[in-house]
């Protein structure tokens, strides 16, 4: 499904060969657009893994989406320069 986040919440890195979403708090930051799915178990366990979740390159936390409720992302959290 489509979604977009509550506007000024987050904010997308171009982080070169991929995208990070951060948390921004600046009410001028557009929603970020993207979508929901609904996945089983074992296919969150290996998204966390093909996300570096267990590296600490990105951490998967409840986001605030428009509309929805209970819906996690996958926020960046190494360094911005």
């Amino acid at each position: 499904m489509d979604a977009a986040t509550e506007p000024g919440a987050y904010a997308v890195l171009d982080l070169g060969p991929y995208p990070g979403m951060v948390v921004c708090n600046d009410t001028a930051s557009p929603p970020v657009q993207g979508e929901v799915w609904n996945v089983s178990p074992a296919a969150l366990a290996a998204m966390d893994a093909f996300e570096g979740v267990q590296h600490g390159l990105f951490t998967r936390t409840p986001v605030r989406v428009e509309g929805l409720q209970h819906v996690q992302a996958y926020l960046y959290t190494g360094p911005v320069l």
